[in-house]
């Protein structure tokens, strides 16, 4: 490899590694701190039901004002729970970017650097994704939104756009299948 790319290939991989240093970051705060996640079913919901009665019609307003407060909830570093997911794409957009750039530098016969850094970026989507889902539970599994003409959850959501973003990457044949799939 030539002085100047592997530079540059270098350059890439640190910015990545920064990448995951914010990423496990917020996955710890998420860990250490899940008596603070946005809970399914708590007190609030059930006492929101009763003052709206029973039924179906209690049930979804009770729902649209519980929801609507942990929408706006701050969950970490200024982040609701909606941010957090739009960050977790934020992030795997950088981590794509770098390795496209680290794709176009050097052939697929540098089989360490091309595909390499693709294990990198699911593993850091996977271990943010699933810290996020875990402290807003209910919230991001339940919380439906406008997207790509569809309603869909909030998780399903974010998982599309990440799974978009990795599938801008030149990938192996197993892998690109398996991105394709989740994508239908």
């Amino acid at each position: 490899m030539d002085a100047i790319i592997e530079t540059r290939v270098k350059v890439l991989s640190d910015q990545m590694v920064a990448v995951g240093n914010h990423i496990d970051a917020t996955v710890k705060w998420l860990s250490e701190n899940l008596n603070k996640r946005i809970d399914g079913n708590s007190i609030g919901d059930w006492m929101t039901g009763a003052l709206f009665g029973g039924g179906l019609l209690g049930m979804a307003i009770s729902k649209k004002i519980r929801t609507g407060k942990k929408s706006s909830k701050v969950i970490y570093n200024g982040m609701t729970a909606d941010d957090m997911g739009q960050d977790i794409v934020n992030q795997v957009t950088k981590l794509v970017d770098y390795q496209s750039e680290v794709q176009k530098l050097v052939g697929k016969e540098e089989e360490g650097y091309y595909y390499g850094y693709v294990n990198f970026i699911f593993q850091y989507w996977y271990k943010y994704h699933m810290a996020w889902m875990t402290f807003t539970s209910y919230y991001c599994t339940n919380h439906k939104v406008e997207y790509d003409g569809r309603k869909m959850t909030l998780e399903e959501m974010i998982r599309r756009q990440c799974l978009k973003q990795i599938g801008r990457l030149d990938l192996n044949d197993d892998t690109r299948a398996a991105v394709e799939k989740n994508l239908k």
